[in-house]
């Protein structure tokens, strides 16, 4: 037996199910078709760089230390220092022989500078080459460079000095020995630049001074290439919306095939059937119109009070025959004095407005009764 609901809404559910069975079968196609990606990082090469340096201060014979130098990290009164010795140390090292090209030179900068707000200011440079630029090359997996450096800091306060009294300026000077390398490297499809610089360095012009290492490390980096791999298909995924399609499918069928879709009830119809089923062989057809000429206008409630009161009269109940069954709204009763009315519209509601649908025909002298 078919099931029966309005037309609006067989259709409305009848276009749901096929939205639900479209975007459904969108995401079947894309998770099927494609399934999506992910990236993978995958290392070609792995190397390492360090750097490191030592530095040992040489004194003159002073009458404070009885040793001939003093170890890192220590405060030096300048006028006790006689030189400095100091050992850079550079090592690359890759996970697999490589072409290793590169060269290093060691340099004595001094420069005067002033600092504002932390930020320093480089006056004037000047550059001494205490070791020059020299090449290197290996095909190999490691590359070593071990170089040792003796300068004396007498030479460099003097020089600070002499500019400072020449350009009669007053502003801190500083000396860097700096160790710069350039390498470049190569298994034929990787390549690898760096540049190092480590260094250490030392205040001109002071008392005693403080000896600061920078550029030191060890550190290990790879060469890398991101790819992108295809997901292979999610069958949880694609099972879940194969399922949810075949439910919206048999829905839509089941809809289709057992649900009927009926015309919006007729209310006023509906009601005007009721009557005459119910008290058809009380009712006579008019073709004129029924006459105004009574003293009293009644209006009654319902069809019941009118039956009732054509009962106590022994009259007919009368209306105005219509080939449209629309027209046929009112009912009549009269005598020689007055007449009694039932408007079928005062009792229905109309269903877009909501709203109660009034009689548009107001009888002078028009008394409504309730009849027990």
């Amino acid at each position: 037996m078919k099931k029966s609901i309005s037309k609006k809404l067989k259709m409305a559910l009848i276009v749901i199910l096929l939205l639900i069975i479209a975007v459904i079968s969108g995401l079947l196609f894309m998770a099927v078709k494609n399934p999506g990606v992910k990236e993978e990082k995958e290392t070609l090469l792995n190397y390492s760089n360090k750097t490191d340096l030592k530095y040992r201060v040489f004194l003159k014979p002073n009458p404070l230390y009885n040793s001939d130098s003093l170890e890192e990290d220590k405060l030096y009164i300048t006028s006790f220092v006689n030189y400095i010795k100091t050992n850079f140390q550079y090592i690359f090292n890759a996970d697999k022989p490589v072409d290793i090209k590169g060269d290093y030179e060691i340099l004595a900068v001094v420069e005067g500078y002033t600092s504002e707000e932390d930020k320093v200011k480089v006056i004037w440079q000047k550059e001494f080459n205490l070791s020059p630029k020299t090449a290197f090359e290996s095909k190999d997996s490691k590359i070593s460079i071990d170089k040792e450096i003796t300068f004396s800091l007498d030479e460099y306060n003097s020089f600070a000095t002499q500019i400072s009294e020449t350009a009669k300026l007053n502003m801190p000077v500083r000396m860097s020995v700096v160790m710069s390398v350039n390498l470049q490297a190569s298994d034929g499809k990787n390549n690898i630049e760096k540049k190092l610089a480590p260094a250490i360095t030392i205040p001109l012009d002071t008392s005693y001074f403080e000896i600061v290492k920078s550029g030191v490390e060890e550190k290990a980096e790879a060469v890398e290439e991101t790819k992108q791999i295809q997901l292979p298909v999610n069958r949880n995924m694609i099972i879940a919306y194969g399922i949810i399609a075949g439910i919206a499918f048999l829905a839509l069928l089941y809809v289709l095939i057992f649900v009927k879709g009926n015309a919006p009830v007729d209310i006023f119809k509906k009601q005007l059937n009721k009557i005459f089923k119910a008290h058809g062989s009380r009712l006579v057809a008019i073709n004129n119109e029924i006459g105004t000429s009574f003293g009293m206008y009644y209006k009654v409630k319902s069809i019941e009070d009118l039956v009732r009161i054509a009962d106590e009269l022994g009259k007919p109940i009368m209306y105005k025959y219509s080939t449209d069954s629309k027209e046929i709204t009112k009912f009549y009763i009269h005598d020689d004095k007055s007449m009694y009315s039932f408007n079928l519209k005062d009792l229905l509601v109309d269903n877009e407005t909501g709203a109660k649908i009034n009689d548009n025909e107001i009888l002078n002298n028009t008394r409504e009764i309730p009849l027990e």
